[in-house]
């Protein structure tokens, strides 16, 4: 737990840096240099909130979010050999869920294919939802992140059914976060304004690591988890407290998020060395999801069999 717990304050650090100047520049090219570097360098304290005195920190209403939500499968494929044949549809979250619930969710398909999957958005209290987190939302809940993934395993052959539709943490929260880095290479975050969401959101998940542990092996009290993120995300105050509050009641399944990421990212990067020219990194995510959602340890040996029949 300790190791965990350093290396996420060793991300946030780094990354803290990289945030500030994405920051910077997105603020200058809005409200001018001056003001941007006084407000951004010159703070103390919650980062959301001195985000927040600019006006084009929130824009947007319902129809543009739910509209941006079916963008995202530009690109696909030049990254993927293999898609799904089943579609996905965009929806608020209900009305009775939206106070509490987090910014967005996936939810797959029935079992027996009636309807498509849904990437609900959450529009409650949408004054307090910056929209230049929504590209990195979008392309972690929908395409290629838990729909694809979801749906190409759904369509998986000669699997009992507990495999199919199983749903490994570890991998499929990893697969997320990796997806949002697939962002770059699909050609998204072409403006500093989605740029700066897309590192809040990895600023997010490195803080994951410090908050889940602090809060379950090292005795943080729930304010001091809140006060953590608040002063070094870009999330809002009310995006804190609700994933603060499910941090508590659901241990560990934070750290699941950035440790399959890594651990992908990982394998890539060994497929990448060995395999040379011979890598295609359509058949390296072909390889990855070919089995659904499986063990980290269980993926790590699928890959290395990825990478030794490609020599």
């Amino acid at each position: 737990m300790t190791s965990l717990f350093c290396r996420g304050n060793r991300s946030a650090a780094l990354l803290a840096r990289q945030l500030t100047l994405a920051a910077t520049v997105w603020l200058a090219t809005t409200v001018g240099t001056a003001w941007a570097v006084d407000t951004v360098w010159n703070f103390n304290g919650d980062l959301s909130a001195a985000l927040g005195t600019s006006s084009m920190t929130y824009r947007g209403d319902t129809a543009t979010v739910i509209q941006f939500g079916t963008t995202s499968s530009f690109g696909l494929p030049s990254l993927f050999g293999r898609l799904p044949r089943q579609p996905y549809g965009v929806e608020p979250v209900p009305d009775d869920l939206a106070p509490k619930y987090t910014g967005g969710r996936y939810v797959g398909a029935p079992l027996d294919g009636t309807r498509a999957g849904t990437y609900w958005v959450n529009t409650y209290a949408l004054e307090t939802r910056p929209l230049y987190q929504l590209e990195s939302l979008t392309l972690h809940e929908a395409v290629p992140g838990h729909h694809l993934q979801g749906a190409l395993s759904k369509e998986l052959e000669g699997l009992p059914p507990f495999r199919r539709y199983s749903y490994v943490n570890a991998f499929g929260e990893g697969w997320g976060l990796y997806s949002e880095r697939l962002g770059i290479e699909a050609g998204f975050y072409q403006d500093p304004y989605s740029d700066f969401g897309r590192l809040s959101y990895e600023m997010w998940r490195a803080c994951r690591l410090v908050v889940d542990t602090g809060i379950h092996a090292m005795g943080w009290t729930r304010q001091r988890a809140i006060d953590y993120m608040a002063e070094r995300t870009a999330l809002s105050r009310h995006e804190i407290t609700t994933e603060v509050d499910r941090y508590i009641s659901w241990p560990g399944q934070a750290l699941a998020y950035k440790m399959g990421e890594l651990r992908i990212r990982e394998l890539r990067a060994r497929a990448e060395k060995q395999l040379g020219v011979r890598f295609d990194v359509r058949a390296f995510h072909d390889a990855v999801l070919a089995n659904g959602s499986v063990p980290l340890d269980v993926l790590e040996r699928q890959i290395d069999e990825f990478i030794a029949s490609r020599k």
